[in-house]
């Protein structure tokens, strides 16, 4: 009588599945970090468009704008939302959540610059 030996034994199955454990264990932690850093690299792309943005505004309005312009106050990205100086798409990250944070000016270097938190009140 000839037996029919097609298939996989328990051994082998079992041995093809730890290997694959062992590929998933050293790939998630390198797929974790990557996008991290993805998130991280996008949310500094956009708060270099709301100071962009922010930057445009303020040199169309210098003359409404002298206290932000003299570093007295900044602008929070809900007060930016607000007034619809920045797009609503600038604002808000790949989760959909706002961008927490300000602009101000810097007179002295003569820069604009993000921060979070913000150290400088409100411009009302």
């Amino acid at each position: 009588m000839k037996l029919n030996n097609k298939g996989f034994t328990l051994v082998e199955l079992l041995g093809v599945i730890i290997i694959l454990i062992t590929i998933l264990l050293i790939a998630i932690p390198s797929i974790t970090s990557t996008i991290s850093r993805n998130k991280d690299q996008e949310i500094e792309a956009k708060q270099e468009l709301i100071i962009t943005e922010t930057k445009l505004y303020v040199e169309s309005h210098q003359r409404l704008e002298e206290n932000f312009l003299n570093g007295y106050c900044s602008y929070t990205t809900e007060k930016l939302q607000d007034l619809s100086i920045v797009s609503e798409d600038n604002l808000l990250d790949s989760d959909g959540n706002l961008i927490v944070g300000c602009v101000y000016y810097d007179p002295t270097q003569r820069t604009y610059h993000f921060a979070n938190p913000c150290t400088i009140t409100s411009c009302t």
